[in-house]
């Protein structure tokens, strides 16, 4: 008779954890106070997942979460333990059904206490924070295609996922502070997808533009940079298709607020593939938004200035962006709330929501409550571009012979500009700036461990460069390309 009732349920259990699956594409496991140790109600959910098929098209993502209890550091890398626990035993269990050829990409992200589910205000609430999101999506079986492209699918970054309401407004934020925010209906076909899949890329500095296989020019010509994303949408396997008019709002965090900028868009089927930027059909506009001016210059009583900073914008932010901070006069500073908050009234965005937002994205990135902002109603890549104007142009020519495994690309010093290589009998780039400060990045792919680059600062008045490749393992590889960062 046990043995019975413990068969039944089990049954139920796999059939509702399956009908989780296949309404909602995720699964949710929570965890105790402090603690990266999966429930055994928990572990029978997974070992229900392990009884099921996957091939190369599937990825599992694997997103740890955290209550906001403890510093951003340490909630961190409880969150990455919590992950890497159900990534460990997820992995086990299903190797007992599929071969290795056929395994699931499983990917890991660390998201400490950003994008909470539920107010941290009381122990309910944080209990439901302290999770860890396992999402199901598909991607495309790539084939080995040429062999440098076997290096760029090794080293890019991994997309963020969530799970979100789609009849709900909703703003999440990436871990490198970019916030996307959607209204409720902004999507036609989600279907049975209680909560749909939304995929973020953030890519906001030169090291991120090679390390993705990122260039940017426009039909040729020079782009300068402010940032780039790559977002998709998902409910199952479909995806998802904006309803007229819609869009989604994104905001990427900036160090300067730079005019001209414009809303580019491209897309590839490739990794190794270059993109090709051009002006987004739809929404080209972008507005700066530079909110930092809101810690500085606080009004005294008397209407004079102070000379140190004042932290009250962060206390009151939505106080200030609702209207409600009108009896307060700060010089120029009324100025700048009246003006940004006329452009967050342009978009249309919840003021509670947007506050709440930056407030968590200032925590995780230090540019923030500087943004460029721009409507998104299309998916893939987007990048905040304005044209790099020059009139005293050069050739540049690198004396190396070309082969599939290598590629070659020029990164201006001075902005996030990066131009590829034409390959001919020699890599060359045709029209850069005269005279200026660059770096020449090579690549070349050795295999799955390790790969040759050479990283050299040149200056463009140099007709001629010579390339010295040196091995490097891929964590020496991601960390030699921080210097791209430093201007």
């Amino acid at each position: 008779m046990e043995h019975i009732i413990k068969a039944k349920l089990f049954i139920v259990t796999f059939c509702l954890f399956f009908g989780i699956i296949s309404r909602a594409q995720s699964v949710v496991l929570h965890f105790a106070n402090g603690s990266n140790a999966i429930e055994e109600s928990d572990t029978i959910k997974l070992s229900s997942l392990g009884g099921k098929e996957f091939n190369c098209d599937d990825i599992i993502y694997i997103n740890g979460y955290t209550d906001n209890i403890g510093s951003i550091s340490a909630n961190k890398e409880l969150s990455e333990k919590r992950a890497n626990a159900v990534k460990d035993l997820l992995f086990t269990l299903l190797l007992k059904e599929n071969n290795e050829d056929n395994m699931p990409a499983l990917v890991l992200i660390a998201f400490g206490k950003l994008n909470p589910i539920a107010e941290n205000n009381t122990k309910e609430g944080r209990g439901k924070n302290r999770r860890v999101e396992i999402i199901f999506s598909k991607k495309k079986c790539e084939d080995d295609g040429l062999a440098i492209d076997n290096l760029y699918k090794l080293i890019k970054d991994e997309p963020q996922a969530f799970c979100i309401n789609p009849l709900k407004d909703t703003a999440i934020i990436g871990k490198e502070g970019t916030i996307v925010y959607y209204k409720a209906g902004t999507f036609i076909n989600t279907g049975n997808c209680s909560c749909i899949t939304l995929l973020l890329n953030e890519y906001l500095d030169n090291a991120s533009f090679i390390l993705n296989n990122l260039t940017t020019t426009s039909n040729g010509e020079p782009l300068e940079s402010g940032g780039m994303t790559r977002l998709v949408g998902l409910c199952g396997r479909d995806t998802l298709q904006y309803q007229d008019g819609k869009f989604l709002i994104v905001m990427v965090p900036t160090e300067s607020v730079l005019p001209d900028m414009k809303s580019f868009s491209a897309n590839r089927e490739k990794q190794s593939d270059y993109l090709n930027w051009e002006l987004d059909k739809q929404y080209d506009e972008v507005i700066g938004l530079d909110w930092n001016g809101l810690s500085f210059g606080c009004g005294s009583s008397s209407g004079g200035r102070k000379s140190v900073k004042c932290h009250f914008f962060f206390c009151k932010i939505r106080k200030f962006l609702s209207g409600k901070g009108a009896e307060n006069k700060y010089d120029n500073v009324t100025e700048i709330i009246t003006k940004e908050a006329q452009a967050i009234q342009q978009f249309g965005m919840n003021k509670d929501q947007l506050g709440d937002a930056l407030l968590i994205s200032k925590d995780v990135n230090s540019n923030a409550l500087k943004y460029y902002v721009y409507k998104n109603a299309n998916w893939d890549y987007h990048n905040i571009d304005r044209y790099n104007n020059g009139s005293d142009f050069t050739n540049m020519y690198v004396k190396e012979t070309p082969k599939p495994s290598k590629d070659v690309k020029l990164i201006y010093t001075r902005s996030k500009t990066v131009v590829p290589a034409f390959a001919k009998r020699r890599y060359e780039f045709y029209k850069v700036f005269d005279k200026n400060e660059v770096w020449i990045v090579g690549l070349k792919y050795k295999d799955e461990q390790s790969a040759y680059l050479s990283l050299k600062l040149e200056n463009t008045k140099t007709n001629e460069v010579n390339l010295d490749f040196k091995e490097v393992n891929i964590a020496e590889l991601k960390d030699v390309l921080k210097k791209l960062n430093n201007k």
